[in-house]
């Protein structure tokens, strides 16, 4: 015969096995639904580029990106969601939606710094699909160092040469 205990021992075991299967049920549930959500946004992301006259050469863009801690030897593998064209220039496509779908959120900025790094196409598109709209998003260009502006130097002092060689 069971005691009082020995029953509230079992309910709560068998509560406890409830709330776990039906958490990992729901995550699996939840995780469909957003896997859906998703392919649905990519092709409505799609529709927009084609809209706008990009051609879509690649899905999920991949770029292999080495770097050193420590002096250890690191490799990572970023993922872009799109590789686009629009005449002779190339794009990496970033496709965000809700909260993220803003490009000026410092997360956002540092992957796409990221992707100009890695993958240097001529620009960066950001398709927000909250407002079903693909904007340009630009980076002021990093400096090169000294070589450009000797080369700019010797130009300058060639044609200060040529001026004065011309004129007197």
């Amino acid at each position: 015969m069971m005691t009082q205990g020995d029953v509230l021992l079992l309910t709560l075991l068998i509560a406890l096995a409830l709330v776990l299967v039906g958490g990992r049920a729901l995550r699996r549930f939840q995780g469909k639904r957003r896997q859906a959500r998703g392919k649905k946004r990519e092709r409505q992301a799609e529709a927009l580029l084609r809209a706008a006259g990009y051609h879509i050469l690649a899905r999920q863009k991949t770029g292999r990106v080495r770097y050193w801690v420590d002096d250890r030897p690191k490799e990572t593998v970023l993922h872009a969601d799109y590789w686009v064209r629009k005449g002779r220039h190339f794009y990496i496509v970033e496709v965000k939606s809700g909260q993220q779908a803003n490009p000026h959120l410092a997360a956002v900025r540092r992957q796409l710094l990221e992707y100009r790094a890695i993958f240097r196409p001529h620009g960066i598109l950001f398709v927000d699909m909250e407002k079903k709209r693909v904007r340009q998003v630009a980076f002021e260009p990093t400096r090169t160092g000294l070589l450009p502006w000797l080369g700019g130097a010797a130009v300058g002092a060639g044609l200060m040469w040529l001026f004065i060689f011309i004129m007197g």
